[in-house]
């Protein structure tokens, strides 16, 4: 098993739940929404978050299925099984979708302006981090993975 650990400054359900709650309170201070019509955010919205909540369980059970727990603890193999079969991030894929459906359905414009920046910062600072630990650690395996399944989609 390895015993190298994973060090990534920023953890990515604070840096969601952090730009959420910013979003929110700007949405509080000045109401800035996305459909005119009140109530439609949450046909589009919740359904969204559904399905990224459906991902991330999925994604924890395949996880767990391996012996890989969901944290930056030393992994013990490369999981290309379930979503990791069509993303190499199918956990932040699903939290970004969560996030998404929670602005939808807040009928908000606040948190999806901060979206983009989440997903630049979660890349520089956690993404880029893991790949290198991954390909440091599994080398050639890590490597065929990432030619065969995508960052994202």
């Amino acid at each position: 098993m390895n015993t190298e650990n994973l060090s990534v400054g920023i953890r990515p359900p604070v840096l969601y739940v952090a730009a959420l709650a910013l979003g929110i309170l700007l949405h509080l201070l000045t109401p800035v929404r996305i459909f005119a019509k009140t109530g439609s955010g949450h046909l589009l919205g919740w359904p969204v978050f559904v399905l990224g909540s459906a991902l991330v369980l999925w994604a924890e059970r395949t996880l767990k299925k391996y012996g890989v727990e969901p944290s930056f603890k030393p992994v013990p193999q490369i999981v290309s099984s379930g979503p990791y079969a069509f993303s190499r991030n199918p956990m932040y894929l699903a939290t970004s979708l969560m996030y998404l459906g929670v602005s939808l359905a807040t009928n908000s414009i606040w948190p999806m302006v901060f979206l983009p920046l989440i997903l630049l910062i979660l890349h520089l600072a956690v993404i880029t981090k893991e790949e290198l630990y991954l390909e440091k650690v599994f080398g050639q395996e890590y490597l065929q993975y990432r030619s065969k399944v995508r960052r994202w989609l």
